[in-house]
């Protein structure tokens, strides 16, 4: 009905982007490049440097894409949360122009550190990182 409140059960609450992130070709984990932070002042995530934080508890999503004009073809790019890969992330970069993306959805205790790292990288030109953490508030009753 228009006009009413309603409560849902999951609702998002805030989103960190890093997009177009110029990536080194032995640039491992990827520096973030420019962060925003939607809506400003919000306190669940932060990012810098190579290094998003997850600051609050919570559910949280993180999309990464990868796109590059080439690439070492056994090289590889995946999430880590606190220094472990995650597995379901591991991509594998091909010689040629490609674009390589992944996502994680999971509930995190608060303080944990996500970056996107690159392995048996020798060559990588016309790289660019593409991330965005989403933060959701999730209520016991739909």
């Amino acid at each position: 009905m228009p006009g009413t409140d309603a409560t849902v059960p999951v609702a998002l609450q805030s989103v960190l982007l890093a997009d177009n992130a110029a990536v080194a070709q032995a640039s491992a984990p990827v520096d973030l490049g420019t962060v925003t932070l939607y809506p400003a002042g919000a306190t669940g995530v932060t990012g810098a440097g190579d290094t998003v934080t997850l600051t609050a508890p919570g559910l949280y999503e993180i999309t990464y894409n990868l796109g590059y004009d080439a690439a070492t073809a056994d090289a590889t790019a995946q999430l880590q949360v606190d220094g472990v890969g995650v597995g379901s992330t591991l991509r594998q970069l091909t010689a040629d122009a490609g674009s390589v993306g992944a996502s994680y959805l999971f509930n995190a205790a608060g303080g944990e550190q996500v970056q996107v790292v690159l392995g048996n990288v020798t060559t990588l030109t016309g790289g660019e990182l593409d991330l965005s953490v989403k933060q959701y508030e999730v209520t016991a009753e739909a």
